[in-house]
Parts: structure tokens; C-alpha cells; sequence
């Protein structure tokens, strides 16, 4: 896989080869970053948006299902950190 770049001021474009090993690596990375992740952050970007939980209070249908993703989400992302539950 090749990864390239352009100079936009001087027009040099640059190519990188990109081997799967780097690729595989840089994901193995991200991922373990991802994992040591507090629960409360993980928790923050799964859980009702704003726009959601305004909406549920006037709909008593949309209520429980934002109660229940929640619920989900705090499964998921136990307080211990141990990280996702599957």
C-alpha cells in the first residue's frame, strides 16, 4: 500500500511505501490505546446525545429506549474497567 503526501508549496509529491506489518502495528496500537481508556470516557461516547434525551422526555416510547441504551451502555462499560463486556 502506498501512502503519499503533496507539497502545496512547493508541488513535491512525496510517495511512502506502507507495509501490512505497519498497518497491523498501527492498529494493534490504537486499539490498546483505546482499551485503557477510562470507563467514564468510553461510557460518554456511547450514551444519548443531548438532542436524544430532549426529545425522550416529551415521548414516553422514546423515554425507555434511551433508559435502555443506557443501561446497555453501562453493561458494556462496567465502572471497573475491565473493558467492553461482549
Amino acid at each position: 500500500m502506498n501512502k503519499s503526501s503533496l507539497n502545496v508549496i512547493t508541488g513535491e509529491l512525496t510517495v511512502v511505501e506502507v507495509t501490512s506489518e505497519e498497518i497491523k502495528a498501527t492498529e494493534d496500537a490504537n486499539k490498546a490505546f483505546f482499551d485503557s481508556l477510562s470507563y467514564d470516557i468510553h461510557r460518554k461516547n456511547e450514551y444519548p446525545s443531548i438532542e436524544e434525551l430532549t426529545i425522550a422526555l416529551y415521548d414516553t416510547d422514546d423515554k425507555a429506549a434511551i433508559e435502555t441504551k443506557r443501561a446497555a451502555v453501562k453493561t458494556k462499560w462496567p465502572k471497573d474497567n475491565s473493558g467492553p463486556v461482549e
